[in-house]
């Protein structure tokens, strides 16, 4: 069934807007994934406040014109768009992380940043720990060098006490 005029220009301004809106964007390949993968995925990436659209690559040409650009061999084929919008690393990890266990399913590339990046960098985002980690990994950091100063500071005064008691039953 054929899509009207209006409503490709629909698809395109409402795919703009997306693109405007996004943090990343993960080009994928998507040929022989079955129906109730792309849907597992479409909703795991729902969930960590991303989207999955499958629209004709002509579209997505004209709505990336004047935006980001975007090489002629990725939008060739049957191509997804997975959109982060809150966490710059949610599309590309999802994505990544799928795509590992299907062969159906290849990274083409991405936006990151507003710049068009290629498939290895997009692996490479997705390997990057998430937030909460980082965070984690800073608060054990900053932790440490305390930890150690309190032991420290512990040891002196258990073995002043270890050694007043020797003298107390010594003397007593």
């Amino acid at each position: 069934m054929a899509i009207t005029r209006a409503k490709k220009e629909e698809i395109v301004e409402e795919l703009k807007d997306k693109l405007t809106k996004a943090k990343t964007v993960v080009f994928a390949r998507y040929k022989g994934l079955t129906v109730a993968d792309l849907t597992s995925l479409r909703n795991e990436l729902k969930d960590k406040e991303g989207e999955t659209w499958v629209v004709k690559n002509a579209l997505t040409k004209i709505a990336l014109k004047n935006k980001v650009r975007v090489p002629e061999k990725i939008l060739k084929g049957q191509t997804a768009l997975f959109f982060s919008y809150e966490d710059e690393l949610s599309a590309p990890k999802i994505v990544y992380d799928f795509a590992k266990g299907k062969e159906e399913l290849k990274i083409k590339g991405g936006i990151f940043e507003e710049k068009f990046i290629e498939a290895n960098q997009v692996e490479k985002l997705a390997k990057i720990p998430g937030r909460e980690e980082l965070l984690a990994k800073i608060v054990g950091s900053l932790n440490a060098p305390i930890s150690g100063f309190v032991g420290v500071l512990r040891g002196n005064i258990l073995n002043l006490l270890y050694t007043l008691k020797a003298i107390g039953e010594k003397n007593g």
